[in-house]
């Protein structure tokens, strides 16, 4: 018994050539977004990703790319969690999200409504130096910051190979682009 053969949706040219079975199946699922348009909601429009939204916006598929221009997630919130820290990150605020129970949570995540501002004290919990060929060495640390969520990060300031575990630091930020990076420097190394 022979198989029909399926016709499957052209690949919208911001996706690339597919590669693998899995940016087969974004390329086909953004076509039937793309294509079906609202998806379910008359307000909601599509856009396309650009090289701008980072390494990660074309390879994840039509998730990355279909946006609500109005409100984000089908009604649910006014606004992603990503964009309300990325404000706090401006503003040179270390934001961090509190379930209903009190605990803090962090990476910012769909579900906890109130957001808190770290003092931006903390503990190195782990820490190891990154060497790639052609870079300076730099530190890649776990830091246990003082209201209880611990969050991967950079100890800036003394050589890679002098950050050590149970190290305190305070928060710095490098303006590496559109939004400031939260990064930790040496507690006792700042002045007052």
């Amino acid at each position: 018994m022979a198989l029909k053969p399926t016709r499957r949706a052209a690949t919208p040219s911001w996706l690339g050539e597919p590669r693998s079975r899995r940016a087969r199946i974004a390329a086909s699922a953004a076509c039937t977004v793309g294509a079906a348009g609202s998806n379910g909601s008359g307000r909601q429009t599509t856009r396309t990703c650009a090289a701008s939204q980072g390494p990660r916006a074309s390879s994840a598929g039509a998730g990355a790319c279909v946006i609500d221009a109005t409100r984000y997630a089908r009604d649910a919130l006014e606004r992603s969690p990503a964009d309300v820290f990325a404000e706090h990150c401006r503003r040179h605020e270390l934001a961090y999200q509190v379930d209903r129970e009190g605990h803090p949570v962090f990476r910012p995540r769909v579900g906890h409504d109130t957001w808190r501002v770290s003092a931006g004290l903390g503990t190195v919990y782990a820490v190891t130096v990154v060497r790639r060929r052609g870079e300076d060495p730099h530190t890649l640390a776990l830091i246990d910051v003082d209201e209880g969520f611990r969050m991967m990060s950079t100890v800036v300031g003394p050589a890679p190979e002098d950050v050590r575990v149970g190290l305190r630091v305070r928060l710095a930020w490098r303006e590496d682009g559109e939004v400031p990076v939260p990064v930790f420097e040496p507690a006792d190394e700042v002045a007052a």
